[in-house]
């Protein structure tokens, strides 16, 4: 039984920070650039629908790989973690047209919001007693004023 946890704890901590992303420096940049990835495959398989699936999936296996590492390193927002700019750069995009360019605005926003903190960014981001919930929580509302403000952006072009 002591096996199947550890492999558990490894498998969570290795999808935590971003199947070694975190590591690199500097790690929530680095982070983001492999959910643009993880994008750009949704739509190479398919459409934006493959996008938002896959996207509610990576969302849910993150947000518990999230909860389990920072459980087991007994901290709430170790800078390794990652998976919240995977899951945030992927909301990012929902239903936003991949090009070049909207990657680069994409990411640019996120990162913008992720690290400036606008309010309700911020309210979720300081809410610690939340946990791991906090982590993803701030990015996800984070993608979404970025997703948010690349869709006013692209309905003013009409």
């Amino acid at each position: 039984m002591m096996a199947s946890t550890t492999r558990a704890f490894q498998i969570t901590d290795w999808w935590s920070f971003g199947m070694g992303t975190g590591f690199m420096w500097p790690s929530g940049t680095v982070g983001s650039v492999l959910g643009i990835g993880l994008v750009a495959i949704a739509h190479q398989i398919g459409s934006q629908t493959c996008l938002l699936m896959m996207t509610i999936g990576v969302t849910g296996l993150s947000w518990w790989a999230c909860i389990k590492t920072c459980r087991k390193l007994n901290h709430d927002d170790h800078p390794c973690i990652v998976s919240d700019e995977v899951v945030g750069m992927m909301w990012t995009m929902i239903a936003v047209p991949l090009t070049i360019k909207s990657a680069w605005i994409g990411f640019v926003l996120f990162r913008l919001f992720d690290i400036i903190k606008p309010w309700p960014i911020s309210f979720f981001d300081r809410a610690h007693r939340w946990g791991a919930h906090a982590v993803m929580l701030d990015d996800v509302i984070a993608a979404l004023m970025a997703n948010l403000t690349i869709q006013i952006f692209y309905l003013s072009m009409l």
